[in-house]
């Protein structure tokens, strides 16, 4: 998928789809910007993902490094979308966290057990989820929830879901980028160039 800045004109290709002032090229058979999308279900449909995933791990694979992030382990990984969860039902979230931020959210979570941040993240992602319903939450959670567990998928070798489990957040997410106009996404100014999206089946 590769997204800029611009209009489509009389010549564009039909693989190319215009979402407000963004310009979406994608394989035509696979662009479906109608697909029904909630950003409330998504988060929870990779959250409890997420969760079965890492139950199912041994300690060793827990202690895996995963490539993309700050050198977290797996078991890390979870501790920061549990600590993104739980700030987020505090009112604490203001917008796309800095490295700081996120640092605590591990280090508050490293003598807790992974069942009982599962047990933390599935109250505090239930309170979530009912924000990103009402669009009294910044979209940037369901991101981070979605690229991490494909992040700990891949670095494990685990199976990717089905496309249709996270695809259709890329495009909701690049609709909302370009549409967003209440504050919502409020880094969404300024942005332009490339964005490609790779998994270890294919990218775009």
């Amino acid at each position: 998928m590769h997204v800029h800045a611009g209009r489509i004109g009389p010549h564009t290709p039909r693989n190319v789809q215009q979402i407000g002032w963004i310009t979406v090229t994608e394989p035509a058979a696979q662009f479906s910007p109608s697909a029904p999308t909630t950003f409330d279900g998504l988060y929870r449909e990779s959250r409890e993902r997420f969760a079965a995933v890492v139950a199912s791990l041994s300690d060793s694979e827990l202690a895996t490094v995963v490539a993309g992030t700050p050198a977290w382990t797996v078991r890390e990984v979870f501790a920061h979308v549990t600590g993104i969860a739980a700030d987020a039902a505090a009112g604490e979230l203001g917008g796309i966290p800095d490295e700081a931020r996120t640092a605590a959210q591990v280090s508050a979570r490293a003598e807790r057990t992974t069942a009982e941040m599962a047990e933390e993240l599935s109250a505090a992602g239930a309170q979530l989820e009912a924000a990103l319903a009402d669009r009294r939450m910044p979209l940037n959670p369901v991101q981070d929830m979605i690229t991490h567990e494909l992040d700990v998928r891949e670095t494990l070798g685990l199976t990717v879901p089905d496309e249709d489990a996270w695809y259709p957040a890329m495009v909701a997410l690049l609709s909302a980028l370009a549409k967003e106009r209440d504050g919502v996404l409020p880094w969404r100014k300024n942005v332009s160039g490339t964005l490609t999206i790779e998994t270890v089946q294919r990218s775009w």
